[in-house]
C-alpha cells in the first residue's frame, strides 16, 4: 500500500514523536486534545522511568505515540493478531479520499493490497501443506520403524 503523505503531515508527526520521546509521553495525545489519556501517559511515563529507566519511558512513549496515530495501544496491536494489510476497504477509500486521491488511485491502491494478501496467504498455504506432509513422512517412518523387528526379536520368536 502507496500512501501519500504531505511535507505538512510529515512534519506535524515528527513533532509529535519527538514531544512523546524528548518531552514527556503523552505529548502527542495532548496535541490531538486528547487531555486525559495524554496525562495518564505523562504520569505513567515518569513512573516508568523512575522504575525501569530510559527503556521504560520509550515504552511510554512509543505506547502514546501509537495510540494518538492509530487510537489503539500498542497492546492492543500485539494482540489482535491484526497484520498490516488488515483494514478495510472503508478505511481505505475514507483516507484517499481525504488525502484528494482519484478514484484510480484508490483502485490501485486496493488492488496492491489484495495482491500482497493473496501472496502472503498462498505462501502460508504452501507452508502449511509441506508442514503437513513432513509431520505425515515422520509419523509413516515412525510406523515402519516400529513394525520392523531387531535382530533379537527375530532369533526369541523364532526359538
Amino acid at each position: 500500500m502507496t500512501v501519500k503523505r504531505s511535507k505538512e503531515e510529515m512534519g506535524k508527526d515528527a513533532l509529535c514523536l519527538a514531544g512523546d520521546t524528548l518531552v514527556v509521553p503523552g505529548a502527542s495525545l495532548l496535541a490531538k486534545g486528547q487531555v486525559k489519556s495524554g496525562l495518564v501517559h505523562a504520569g505513567v511515563g515518569i513512573a516508568a522511568k523512575v522504575a525501569l529507566g530510559p527503556i521504560g519511558l520509550l515504552a511510554v512513549a512509543a505506547n502514546s505515540y501509537c495510540k494518538s496515530k492509530t487510537g489503539d495501544s500498542l497492546f492492543t496491536k500485539f494482540t489482535t493478531g491484526k497484520g498490516p494489510g488488515d483494514h478495510s476497504i472503508r478505511d481505505e477509500v475514507t483516507s484517499g479520499v481525504a488525502q484528494g486521491e482519484s478514484v484510480e488511485d484508490i483502485i490501485e491502491s486496493i488492488n496492491e493490497d489484495v495482491e500482497d494478501l493473496y501472496h502472503e496467504i498462498t505462501l502460508e498455504a504452501a507452508a502449511q501443506a509441506q508442514a503437513q506432509e513432513a509431520a505425515q513422512d515422520s509419523d509413516n517412518e515412525t510406523e515402519a520403524t516400529s513394525e520392523q523387528s531387531t535382530p533379537e526379536q527375530a532369533s526369541s520368536e523364532a526359538s
